[in-house]
């Protein structure tokens, strides 16, 4: 198992929580009046998705709700909808709030490439942006699992074991079979015997997919051919160009030939973002450009992509940023920071949150609870337990109604901020990232419930996977990703995992059971419970 390292999602967007008292507001911006919303996410489509008692909705950029607060769950608008839940039945809205995909499915994942996987109870299929259905989620021509799409296909899985790539007319291309034995064509039938184990294939990016024959790995083009040898033990995705590779225990690059332009020496790398990758060597980071170079001394802690021009860079916990050439712009003295966005960056300092611009200069000075990234000229801001946004001069957008004083109460068993609590055999876990409802779905972050349970972690920053191994169970997740693999079975999760405020965090329940723990929900009191 590969040495763990600090995760690269300091390049993510930070949700970053915290307890102390409130910075001095800047004279040259409004003072945030108390948001109103429980829960709040950035604008995508120029639409956010908020949260009042318990149901979801949507709001514009001058704060009116202009899809109602009726939802049990909501996505974020990609390509144009968003992904609603009520009643246990899940479809699509676009941003006039009409279903243009009816709520009739058990589960679906956000649109990408003009398609969005839907599930009807054991079976995936895919609908396009009018609501048809290009693969009818049934026993009769779904799949057990699916990918996502992207260059026009995506993977799918048949009865466990038979592989195949679809295009956007849901017909069969490049089948694979993950046993030895014989690969199937998009007609069912034995198309050529074939001696390989192919065990994953990936998805496509920049017009090539990883391919897993044998315990190696290698890539593949849109035709199916087998472009690259299949050889390293690890791969990541393809990047500007530039894919990662593992050999021998290090890490390099190829390129799109196969050419390795960047032989194997370090210890682990990232992808390649603006032109610039993150390297390690003996748990230190730097910078290298597409050639090779050394654009910094390999002396940093830990590092984030370069974003905007800026990248994170991390000594004994201070945070700063460093541009291209390697000159620190922003000294290393916060608390965490995240990634630049709009030109505006979120620092904690004396644990509260404001916003950086790219001098140096705290635009915003930290006062909130918690914030995400600015999108769309606005961020969202939480402080006192309530969300609300400001735009990109720090003037409020959303005008919030503070919440009335509660009436006196027995006090709670221990919560986190967002209001749901998590037990381990009876005791409460404390989290530097507080638990989030997503879709429906509780996550949490894995680590903090894993050590809880006495399981080793591992992460792997290049092809963004963590496993975990506790007994003889092993299990496997990569971020963005919603197959989970234990034992070497895949199994189909509703909400992938993802990074927020630095922490992987990921579907409770499904995590928990891989592993042999039960799983319980308080609705009372909002408490995950996990025993074993």
């Amino acid at each position: 198992m590969k040495k763990r390292i600090l995760s690269l999602a300091l390049a993510l967007t930070i949700i970053f929580a915290a307890n102390q008292a409130a910075a001095a507001s800047s004279e040259a911006y409004v003072e945030v009046v108390p948001p109103k919303y429980d829960e709040a996410y950035p604008f995508f489509d120029g639409l956010a998705a908020v949260m009042l008692d318990e149901k979801w909705g949507f709001i514009d950029k001058s704060g009116t709700e202009v899809i109602p607060l009726k939802y049990d769950n909501v996505g974020d608008f990609y390509e144009g909808l968003a992904l609603v839940v009520l009643d246990n039945m899940v479809g699509f809205v676009d941003t006039s709030g009409t279903e243009v995909v009816p709520l009739i499915y058990s589960w679906a994942r956000s649109f990408n490439d003009g398609m969005a996987a839907v599930n009807s109870g054991s079976y995936w299929g895919f609908v396009d942006k009018t609501g048809s259905e290009i693969v009818e989620p049934s026993i009769s021509v779904g799949y057990d699992s699916v990918g996502d799409f992207s260059d026009g296909m995506a993977w799918v899985r048949l009865f466990g074991s038979m592989l195949f790539y679809v295009d956007k007319t849901g017909k069969q291309i490049h089948p694979y079979t993950t046993e030895h034995g014989a690969i199937i064509d998009g007609e069912n039938n034995t198309a050529t015997d074939v001696s390989t184990n192919i065990a994953v294939v990936d998805t496509f990016a920049e017009g090539l997919a990883a391919v897993n024959i044998d315990g190696e790995w290698g890539f593949i083009d849109v035709s199916g051919s087998v472009i690259m040898t299949i050889k390293y033990s690890n791969v990541g995705y393809f990047s500007e160009g530039l894919a990662a590779v593992e050999l021998d225990g290090k890490w390099g690059y190829i390129d799109m030939t196969g050419s390795e332009v960047i032989p194997p020496k370090y210890d682990n790398v990232g992808s390649f973002s603006e032109g610039l990758a993150i390297v390690v060597i003996n748990d230190q980071y730097g910078f290298i450009d597409k050639t090779g170079n050394e654009i910094t001394p390999i002396k940093y802690d830990a590092a984030g992509n370069f974003s905007e021009g800026m990248a994170i860079v991390v000594i004994n916990n201070k945070f700063g940023f460093i541009d291209k050439t390697g000159t620190e712009v922003v000294p290393l003295e916060y608390e965490n920071a995240g990634r630049f966005s709009e030109g505006l960056a979120a620092v904690a300092l004396d644990g509260k949150l404001g916003f950086i611009d790219m001098t140096g200069k705290e635009v915003i000075l930290p006062k909130y609870d918690t914030v995400h990234n600015f999108s769309e000229g606005m961020a969202a801001v939480q402080l006192d337990d309530k969300w609300g946004f400001i735009s990109i001069t720090g003037a409020v957008a959303t005008i919030p109604t503070p919440a009335p004083a509660p009436a006196p109460a027995p006090t709670p068993p221990p919560t986190q901020t967002g209001g749901i609590t998590v037990t381990v055999n009876g005791t409460a876990l404390t989290f530097g990232q507080p638990p989030i409802t997503r879709n429906g779905r509780t996550l949490v972050p894995l680590r903090a419930i894993f050590e809880a349970l006495d399981a080793v972690v591992d992460w792997n920053p290049v092809t963004q996977t963590v496993s975990a191994v506790r007994g003889n169970v092993t299990i496997s997740l990569r971020i963005g990703s919603n197959i989970l693999v234990i034992n070497g079975e895949s199994i189909t999760l509703d909400v992938p995992a993802r990074i927020v405020g630095g922490r992987i965090l990921v579907p409770v329940r499904a995590i928990a059971e891989s592993i042999g723990a039960e799983v319980g929900w308080e609705p009372t009191t909002r408490t995950v419970t996990i025993t074993e």
